[in-house]
């Protein structure tokens, strides 16, 4: 009606309606196309470590897989995607997240977490010929920046959706539901629900893939 709105209190996405999409039917993945497993890197009590896999066709972001787990680190979570068989499908992973995984860590003996995964997947590569690849930008989106862009994804002026979310992405719907600002009038995520961070780890694959002016750090395999 041409007039301006605040959304405070309200949840940070929302343009998402779970009625439009969410999707409790498991998603069948297309081998023609890459898997994006796009991360958010936590150790902290109550903001566990956060991964989502999609895949993005037809500039169309289908999320179906997750990894959360309280108190978990880097490897523990690579332990937990392959044994539940996510490292076995025939076709290109990218690896895609959060920028500052890539700060050496006490938590990781002076690696960073990207540098835990590239030795992690390049071991299973030699095993099974897996193929993947580390697709990371130089910096990661400004938050605003970033709640806009899914937003638009969601729904944009067209009415059109461009993101689904499926059956075992439960904690991803919870998320787009309910993530919050912090009390306090600025312009800050609430992160002390676990729901919030694999909404993080979404935001960055859609990000990198939709913000053509962002420079990635890019390591073919």
């Amino acid at each position: 009606e041409g007039k301006w709105v605040s959304f405070g209190g309200e949840g940070l996405y929302f343009a998402y309606d779970e009625n439009v999409h969410f999707k409790a039917i498991d998603y069948q993945v297309n081998l023609n196309h890459p898997i994006y497993i796009t991360w958010d890197f936590n150790v902290a009590t109550g903001k566990p470590m956060s991964v989502a896999f999609c895949q993005y066709i037809n500039d169309h972001f289908h999320f179906f897989e997750q990894s959360v787990i309280q108190g978990a680190n880097t490897s523990t979570t690579l332990s937990d995607i392959k044994a539940r068989g996510l490292f076995d499908y025939k076709t290109t992973y990218i690896i895609n997240g959060d920028a500052a995984g890539w700060a050496k860590g006490s938590a990781t003996n002076g690696f960073s977490d990207y540098d835990v995964i590239i030795k992690y997947l390049n071991d299973l590569k030699n095993h099974n010929n897996m193929k993947f690849k580390i697709e990371v930008p130089m910096s990661n989106p400004e938050v605003k920046v970033r709640h806009n862009t899914v937003n638009a994804y969601l729904k944009n002026g067209l009415d059109q959706s461009r993101i689904t979310v499926y059956k075992k992405c439960f904690t991803l719907n919870e998320g787009f539901k309910l993530t919050k600002l912090k009390d306090g009038g600025k312009y800050i995520e609430d992160d002390s629900k676990a729901y919030q961070h694999i909404t993080t780890s979404a935001g960055y694959c859609v990000c990198m893939n939709t913000i053509k002016s962002s420079k990635s750090r890019i390591i073919n395999t």
